[in-house]
């Protein structure tokens, strides 16, 4: 398959075929619907990544479809419309075990843990391979091709725009029951939902 590869500090990424991986146990392969770029890849690009490995795939925003499961999976079907979560945390600590990957006690700034994309293989290319299920968001009616974007994924706390009033109409991104829906709802809902709830208020509604 094709793969956008990171291959060094300040060098321009490169288009090289890999070998399409295939899940072990625990694991599940997405086929890439979209990934998205922002400014951390060109960070990396730039600078590399400590920690990381001499050269790995990109692409830390990412969507797509279930190709294949690893075995002991539950809960997910080949097929299923997916984005992947892009903070990977240790699965097992208090803020990981509430699915806030994102305060995961692994995080140290001397030592960044890899994630898809950002030392680890991400899903700039056809395929990505993700470590654990607990790692995706089922995207119902949302296509994974528009589902890369930076609204949907790379941010995953309640994000609020200080201009708004509590009765502003907003659309943002909902999770309910692990599948990824958009509402339209007063602002007031938004500060009401519980804390995770809510992946991010997209735009005020005109």
């Amino acid at each position: 398959m094709k793969a956008v590869r990171f291959v060094g500090a300040g060098c321009p990424a490169q288009v090289v075929d890999v070998p399409i991986p295939r899940p072990g146990p625990g694991e599940i392969l997405v086929k890439i619907g979209g990934a998205g770029a922002c400014h951390s890849d060109l960070h990396v690009l730039k600078h590399g990544r400590r920690g990381a490995p001499p050269q790995f795939t990109l692409g830390h925003e990412n969507a797509g479809w279930i190709a294949a499961l690893g075995s002991g999976i539950r809960g997910w079907k080949e097929g299923d419309a997916v984005a992947v979560y892009p903070l990977w945390g240790c699965g097992q600590c208090p803020a990981c075990a509430k699915s806030a990957e994102n305060y995961c006690v692994s995080f140290r700034p001397e030592m960044p843990r890899q994630f898809g994309g950002l030392g680890r293989d991400g899903g700039m290319a056809e395929y990505m391979l993700v470590p654990d299920g607990r790692l995706l968001v089922r995207l119902g009616q949302v296509d994974p091709k528009a589902a890369d974007s930076e609204k949907v994924i790379h941010h995953v706390d309640i994000s609020w725009n200080q201009s708004w009033t509590e009765t502003d109409l907003v659309r943002f991104y909902k999770l309910d029951n692990n599948t990824l829906t958009i509402t339209t709802a007063p602002a007031r809902s938004v500060i009401d939902g519980e804390e995770g709830q809510f992946i991010l208020v997209w735009e005020k509604v005109q």
